[in-house]
């Protein structure tokens, strides 16, 4: 394909609002830095909020060489009386995690959770369990978004 990017592969190039499209990216040179959409890494899932068409651009950087590789994905409406899907992101405030949630449907609040982080040895969980979790019902209701911190109590949405 090119200098430092071998192949990228798509799992759909047509997708509806909140579905996801894998991108994998193969670099020429195993030393060579992948950014997705300016995210580190050579694997990802992307969503888009609102339908359109987008470019999702992958840029392989070694040293002073830099290449990119722009590709177009067409995001619909979703199908007539079809739930909204959840669009689930994370961001990093100075000193930890935050993940955010909307599109959520009031009937699945409190049915999801989501872990991250290193247990403190006092707080060892059962094996392959998460240390912290956030429950989907502190984060939003049907057509809003919040951010939620471990730690803390989940904003008002």
């Amino acid at each position: 394909m090119s200098a430092l990017i071998d192949q990228v592969k798509f799992s759909r190039r047509r997708i509806a609002v909140g579905e996801s499209v894998r991108v994998q990216v193969s670099p020429a040179d195993p030393n060579a830095d992948i950014t997705i959409n300016g995210i580190y890494g050579a694997r990802q899932f992307v969503q888009f909020r609102n339908p359109g068409t987008y470019n999702i651009v992958v840029t392989a950087m070694l040293g002073e060489q830099v290449e990119q590789i722009a590709e177009r994905i067409v995001v619909s409406d979703p199908k007539a009386g079809a739930l909204p899907i959840p669009i689930i992101w994370a961001t990093q405030y100075r000193y930890q995690p935050a993940l955010g949630a909307s599109n959520l449907q009031v009937e699945c609040l409190g049915s999801a959770r989501y872990g991250w982080g290193a247990p403190s040895p006092a707080q060892e969980p059962a094996a392959g369990r998460p240390s912290r979790t956030l429950s989907a019902s502190g984060l939003a209701t049907t057509g809003t978004s919040c951010l939620g911190v471990p730690g803390r109590a989940p904003p008002p949405c």
